[in-house]
């Protein structure tokens, strides 16, 4: 029932979005077809490759270690955006974001204890 109804409220709040825009001028750049395929089709795909394969590996492993892995993510990010020179290197930033996967890490582990109860601590 509560999927019912946030998906019902998605739907009126992105119909008024788009009703309201629909009317406005667009005056603004274009964006040719070449521009689309080559920069919203991949991103699009990519995007719902990541949300379907996420889901299909639920299948397989328990939803502690797919949050383990995807709490992962922002440490790749930061690889790659070094790599493609995005970002430049700032010891404070990876120091941080470090502390944050690590954390995010140890805190799924002890949920997972504590689900299971094996970890009699408190």
């Amino acid at each position: 029932m509560m999927n019912t109804v946030h998906f019902g409220m998605q739907a009126v709040i992105s119909n008024t979005i788009f009703f309201q825009t629909l009317f406005k001028d667009r005056s603004g750049p274009t964006m040719t077809w070449r521009d689309y395929f080559f920069r919203v089709v991949p991103t699009g795909l990519a995007t719902a490759l990541d949300v379907n394969l996420s889901n299909e590996s639920l299948v397989f492993i328990s939803v502690t270690f797919a949050t383990m892995c995807k709490s992962a993510a922002p440490i790749f990010l930061l690889v790659f955006a070094f790599a493609f020179r995005i970002m430049i290197y700032v010891r404070g930033l990876v120091q941080k974001i470090k502390r944050l996967c690590f954390s995010s890490q140890i805190l799924q582990i002890f949920k997972d204890l504590f689900l299971k109860g094996l970890w009699h601590g408190c």
